[in-house]
């Protein structure tokens, strides 16, 4: 595959090169391209649904969009907003999981409610998966143990909220907030607003900091380890020292 400013490309292998763009936007998309099986999914742009998933199996008959998820457009073709509908991708359990916005009002993208989804390149096999409906972002999407871990930012001042999923609704749960984190420390909830740092792998662990300095800037930033059941515990140590825990965890 080669991805070119503004268009999709199969290259056979006899060196033949076919255009499989839907409608080249030079310089955005295709974007986010991600192997499912035997099929690649990308974010294009369609001349009527705007911004949404495709999926190719090489050839111009097997490329083509897979559902139309944010059906919010504008006339002659443009979509709202200057930004993507569908952003970030990652490969779980064989299934692309990316977000995808509701709508929301074109000029404000922090009116947007943000889910998300997960896809095996069909239309049937392409679904939303259970998440609260004020968030106006998602980051962080780390794999570990055959799980994705995903961050939610929800609008306003509200607190982060950390995300495990498998791919599929059933497989998709809310692990904890920042204020329960918090709370898990010793801390006072509610007294300032608190973040999920990034998870971070350490060996075969998954580390996640609490920032914002919620039980002071004396005691440091608090540390979390997710085990591979998903399950939180508070480390002793701090972020302050997180070189030294690093290379400790490394060798155990």
């Amino acid at each position: 595959w080669i991805l070119a400013a503004g268009g999709l490309f199969h290259l056979s292998a006899n060196d033949e090169l076919s255009d499989l763009s839907e409608t080249p936007v030079a310089g955005r998309f295709p974007a986010n391209l991600v192997s499912v099986g035997d099929h690649v999914l990308y974010v294009d742009h369609h001349p009527e649904y705007g911004i949404e998933l495709f999926a190719t199996d090489g050839t111009a008959e097997g490329t083509g969009i897979v559902l139309d998820i944010n059906d919010h457009v504008y006339g002659q073709g443009r979509t709202r907003g200057s930004d993507p509908a569908l952003e970030h991708a990652a490969l779980i359990n064989n299934r692309m999981v990316f977000t995808a916005t509701d709508g929301g009002i074109p000029a404000n993208r922090a009116n947007r409610n943000y889910h998300i989804w997960s896809s095996d390149g069909t239309a049937e096999g392409t679904l939303r998966l259970p998440t609260d409906d004020f968030y106006s972002s998602f980051s962080n999407f780390i794999e570990f143990e055959g799980r994705l871990y995903v961050t939610a930012r929800p609008r306003g001042n509200g607190d982060d909220v950390l995300y495990s999923t498998d791919g599929t609704p059933a497989g998709t749960r809310a692990l904890a907030s920042a204020e329960s984190l918090v709370a898990m420390a010793g801390g006072e909830p509610g007294k300032t607003r608190s973040l999920l740092g990034e998870p971070t792998r350490v060996g075969d662990r998954l580390i996640v900091p609490l920032l914002g300095a919620p039980l002071g800037r004396e005691r440091g930033t608090p540390l979390f380890e997710i085990s591979a059941n998903g399950a939180l515990k508070q480390l002793s140590e701090t972020r302050d020292n997180m070189e030294n825990l690093s290379g400790r965890l490394r060798q155990t």
